[in-house]
């Protein structure tokens, strides 16, 4: 593992344990409350519990991609843990950058803590392009299933897990935008508008710089292209088609909508395969 990796990854850990010693106070307060009839506490309580948990697997895999001596396994570790970083950084940028503005008044009232919040999400930002540019080894190609004669797609099935997978992967999310709703927010609307354009950027985000989201990394899938090449505009054409209704549920009936609307598709890694060798290259070589 090259050294800027390393670093990148010793500073990643570091992030997540500033980020947690800043809301130590806030869990103390959280555990003290009674939630009893309080859903806004409750889906508060939930959320925050739910997001340590998410750090603190994300904080073990950073652990073991550095400790690891199986090159592959460290590798694999590595290639999780920085994705569960980026895409979950990602996903909740629109609804951070919503609560920054709106309870600006409250969350910058101590000017060491001001200075130590703006300080943590440069560094964040910071270390997403680092995580970006620092791949690990093995990567998702970017495949065009015309070149292959024989490919292994993500059966229903799997595909059915991928919506369950990225549901609880977003879950802490979901139960942000509940928690405010029942706040008693007189702009629920903006903040479901907001929640649906961070589930949209999750999608993308993850299919064009990952190849696959959190869902599809599991099951060994990833998004390929049918006949066109998988540039982020055609993945942007599949994330939009997502909008179509009921689309979540094409996958169940054959329809795929947003595969054929892109002509994208999801496939097992490394199932592509030539079964007949290319003329032109058996020619050249007799």
């Amino acid at each position: 593992m090259k050294r800027a990796t390393l670093i990148t990854i010793w500073l990643t850990l570091a992030i997540i344990v500033i980020t947690f010693i800043q809301t130590v106070p806030y869990i103390k307060l959280l555990v003290k409350n009674d939630v009893s009839g309080d859903y806004a506490t409750l889906f508060n309580v939930t959320r925050t519990a739910l997001a340590a948990l998410i750090e603190l697997a994300i904080f073990i895999l950073g652990l073991m991609a550095l400790t690891s001596t199986d090159p592959e396994l460290r590798d694999r570790t590595y290639t999780l843990f920085r994705y569960m970083y980026v895409a979950g950084a990602v996903a909740n940028y629109p609804l951070v950058i919503y609560s920054r503005i709106t309870y600006a008044k409250y969350l910058y009232t101590a000017s060491w803590y001001s200075f130590v919040t703006v300080f943590v999400n440069i560094l964040s930002i910071i270390l997403l392009i680092l995580l970006i540019s620092n791949k690990p080894q093995k990567q998702v190609e970017r495949v065009n299933l015309q070149e292959y004669d024989m490919v292994a797609f993500t059966s229903t099935g799997h595909r059915f897990l991928h919506y369950i997978l990225d549901a609880l992967f977003l879950l802490p999310l979901t139960l942000l935008v509940f928690q405010w709703m029942y706040s008693g927010h007189n702009d629920a609307w903006l903040i479901q508008l907001i929640y649906g354009g961070s589930y949209l950027l999750y999608c993308f985000f993850s299919e064009a710089v990952f190849g696959q989201t959190f869902g599809k990394m599991i099951t060994r899938s990833c998004v390929v292209s049918d006949g066109v090449p998988l540039t982020p505009g055609r993945v942007f054409l599949r994330t939009l088609a997502r909008l179509i209704p009921f689309d979540g549920l094409s996958f169940l009936f054959g329809a795929k909508w947003h595969d054929r609307a892109s002509s994208t598709a999801v496939v097992y890694i490394d199932s592509w395969e030539k079964a007949f060798d290319n003329p032109e290259t058996t020619e050249a070589t007799a």
